[in-house]
């Protein structure tokens, strides 16, 4: 974000300075075809500088660093989420495995019987849990391998852009 606030000050100045080299060759009446040239140059290098570089970067930063963050943010208020869902879970196991031990040392069928549903059901649902929590960290450690490749490689790009095109510029 500040590089971006960055690249925009700097176009904007680019964009200033051809304005008033321009506004300087006018006020004047100068006829310095040089002076004229120089602020066209500066006016269009600032304007190839916000569309080559600034519009390209503000993209890049919106859909591959922001959007992800976001969502890597909602994932992880999921995440820590579900990790103390899984916890209340484990403690509801523990507490029906006691549970049922004590009502199979009291020969009570009835509660022995509603002990273990509850247990069972207990055990599904933290099963089910775990594996809902592997497959989002399967999935976030195959994701972490290509979260900086696309934005490395478009600013590489937008970097090579710019300077071919103002190689061929001067």
């Amino acid at each position: 974000s500040a590089y971006l606030a960055a690249m925009d000050a700097v176009s904007k100045l680019g964009h200033q300075l051809g304005e008033q080299l321009h506004a300087f060759h006018g006020l004047f009446g100068s006829t310095d075809a040089e002076t004229e040239r120089l602020s066209r140059e500066v006016l269009a290098s600032g304007r190839l500088l916000r569309e080559t570089c600034v519009r390209p970067m503000e993209t890049v930063w919106r859909d591959h660093i922001s959007r992800p963050m976001g969502r890597w943010l909602k994932w992880h208020s999921q995440i820590r989420q579900a990790a103390e869902q899984r916890r209340k879970l484990q403690t509801d196991v523990d507490s029906y495995q006691r549970r049922l031990a004590a009502a199979r040392q009291r020969r009570d069928a009835e509660d022995v019987a509603r002990r273990e549903s509850k247990l069972e059901a207990a055990q599904v649902a933290l099963a089910k849990l775990a594996q809902w929590m592997d497959e989002q960290f399967d999935q976030l450690a195959g994701a972490c391998g290509t979260r900086l490749g696309p934005c490395l490689s478009a600013l590489v790009a937008c970097q090579l852009h710019f300077h071919a095109h103002h190689h061929e510029r001067t």
